[in-house]
């Protein structure tokens, strides 16, 4: 309408191109029609920004479910968490990540469950594997991964010593007392108060400094 105001007065001002209200109302009009088409311009511009949003979030809704098809869960809330800086109400997006963040709970206990079994029959090698898949499932909590990497670094102290005291007692048994000493030495730095790997310490360190001696006469050999 303006528009059609503005072609209609500026016809009349070329009538009557001194005439202040032709001229007047011109003008008016040409304000108008600018006023309009900025606001046209704007309604543009938030449309496009609107739909390249919604793009987006449904691009970041795509990637989260590839990488839960995966079993990527942490990945999976990542791309779903970026679609939520773009549109913190998005329903959709929460719920995704509110029941992939239950299911990873869930795999993470089950997980630890497998570690505590695996730990309580001394399996340690095999324990520290699902303690070590437990991290990667991605816990939510600082506190519980916290926990579960202490209890990793203990189990890894465990498995050396255990690993220095077999190797000294393979070495104690086939006489190699001085590659013994070292061993138990090792082990004893992780665990110093552990008696059993003292006893056999010093029965080695005994073992490697004794020297055969030669009997001081025939009449004393025989005696023995």
């Amino acid at each position: 309408e303006f528009f059609i105001a503005m072609i209609r007065f500026a016809s009349a001002r070329e009538i009557f191109p001194n005439d202040p209200d032709a001229n007047a109302w011109y003008d008016r009009a040409r304000q108008k029609v600018d006023e309009q088409q900025q606001q046209e311009v704007k309604r543009e511009v938030a449309q496009a920004e609107e739909e390249a949003k919604q793009q987006f979030i449904q691009e970041q809704l795509e990637k989260g479910k590839k990488f839960l098809e995966a079993g990527r869960y942490s990945e999976a809330i990542v791309e779903w968490q970026r679609g939520l800086e773009q549109d913190p109400e998005n329903e959709l997006l929460k719920t995704w990540i509110a029941k992939t963040e239950n299911e990873i709970i869930g795999q993470v206990s089950e997980t630890l469950e497998k570690a505590r079994a695996a730990e309580a029959q001394n399996r340690l090698t095999v324990a520290l594997e699902y303690y070590d898949q437990a991290i990667r499932q991605g816990m939510r909590e600082d506190s519980e991964r916290q926990a579960i990497e202490a209890r990793i670094a203990e189990l890894r102290r465990q498995l050396t010593f255990n690993d220095m005291f077999r190797q000294g007692l393979t070495d104690y048994i086939e006489k190699n007392y001085a590659a013994a000493m070292r061993s138990f030495q090792e082990a004893l730095k992780i665990v110093p108060d552990d008696k059993r790997v003292q006893q056999y310490l010093d029965d080695a360190e005994a073992r490697a400094n004794a020297r055969i001696l030669d009997f001081p006469d025939e009449n004393f050999r025989r005696r023995f």
